[in-house]
């Protein structure tokens, strides 16, 4: 089987899907990679033994002279490469593929191919209008999904039943195209809980925008630093400069400078385990409609109580009062009163880790269980 992976950023891909792939690859597939921002690279590492394409693809914005343009290479791709199937994710590689698929390629050779959406969570496109531009934009983004959904041979994945639901009741999707799955799959395996006493530590990993709750969480622990409080609260992540909503590397610095908070970068996949291990609580207070963020399996699976915004994929993890807390709104007072009852609760709060720890471990998002849904979607059932 040849299998052609579309993606709008190769870190992404690097960090979320990239195991998938290789679990594949050492079965026998074939594996291509097409994915943006790769700054140039011919073959970046981590793909070793796969065919990669760099793409020229904006991630912020919709452009319609670019976009044209983008869909016509994903239909010269297509018919290059002649894949058996087309996995695209997040909701921009989603479209243009299918555009490209349903418009471009023949409908014979289109048909022949099994085509797989998954959304990664909705974005920006799906959330409540708040303008008619944007109205417009999700009504134009709908009609051509639709039009793409019944013209191909297609399976569709979320990662919570809310953007599931969203999406097929407002007609874009059948109901039997869409499954559920828990995530991109994790090696659990690999996190481990460390000797943890002493002070609390807190990390906020993602990428350093604003939405994702950097701007709350850096105030918070401004307040808690300002408190002489003993606890310790950790960013990681790379900073996006392109993004609009970034969080800058001088606002960062200087919350570094003022002692609140110890920024650790970009922390690469292969060492969160050992980040996790040490630290007490993950927090993700995001305003973002998420799918099912990889920190909080990840957090969990290394004894980490969770903190994290009230939203449909988080409740799959956080159990309020058990592993954590939900946030009913994610801002700078809830964040501060779920991280004040952790602090005044120490040994409650670990108890909570050990708790997530045990929680997770019972779900199906180790990378074996994740490789073996896509199998069989890969295979034509929607029914993993």
């Amino acid at each position: 089987m040849k299998i052609l992976y579309v993606v709008n950023d190769i870190e992404y891909f690097l960090a979320h899907r990239a195991e998938l792939a290789r679990g594949f690859h050492s079965l026998g597939h074939t594996i291509i990679v097409a994915a943006g921002n790769c700054n140039g690279e011919r073959n970046p590492d981590g793909l070793e033994g796969f065919t990669f394409i760099p793409l020229r693809i904006n991630r912020h914005s919709f452009n319609p002279r670019g976009d044209i343009q983008l869909v016509r290479n994903f239909s010269r791709i297509i018919k290059e490469m002649q894949p058996d199937v087309v996995h695209s994710i997040t909701i921009k590689p989603n479209l243009y593929v299918g555009l490209a698929a349903a418009v471009l390629v023949s409908r014979p050779v289109s048909s022949q191919i099994r085509f797989v959406m998954t959304f990664a969570g909705l974005g920006k496109v799906f959330e409540t209008p708040s303008c008619f531009r944007h109205r417009l934009r999700r009504f134009v983004v709908e009609k051509a999904m639709k039009y793409v959904s019944t013209r191909l041979n297609l399976g569709v994945t979320f990662e919570n039943a809310r953007d599931l639901e969203e999406l097929v009741g407002a007609g874009v999707f059948s109901r039997d195209q869409c499954i559920v799955m828990m995530g991109a799959g994790i090696d659990l395996e690999e996190y481990k809980a460390g000797s943890r006493s002493g002070r609390l530590r807190f990390l906020l990993a993602s990428r350093m925008i604003a939405e994702k709750g950097v701007d709350t969480y850096l105030a918070i622990a401004k307040r808690f630093h300002n408190l002489n409080s003993k606890v310790e609260f950790q960013l990681a992540g790379a900073i996006d400069d392109t993004n609009p909503d970034a969080v800058t590397s001088s606002t960062i610095k200087d919350a570094e400078n003022s002692g609140s908070i110890v920024y650790k970068g970009f922390v690469a996949p292969a060492d969160m385990p050992e980040l996790l291990a040490d630290i007490d609580v993950v927090c993700l207070p995001t305003r973002l409609q998420e799918g099912l963020p990889r920190i909080l399996l990840e957090g969990a699976a290394s004894g980490c109580a969770i903190i994290a915004s009230d939203q449909p994929a988080c409740q799959d993890v956080v159990h309020i009062g058990k592993t954590g807390w939900l946030l009913k709104k994610p801002d700078e007072e809830h964040l501060f009163m779920a991280i004040r009852d952790a602090v005044n609760n120490i040994e409650e709060t670990r108890k909570m880790g050990k708790r997530a720890q045990a929680l997770v471990h019972q779900k199906p998002v180790s990378d074996e269980k994740i490789r073996e849904h896509f199998q069989q979607i890969y295979n034509g059932s929607n029914n993993a």
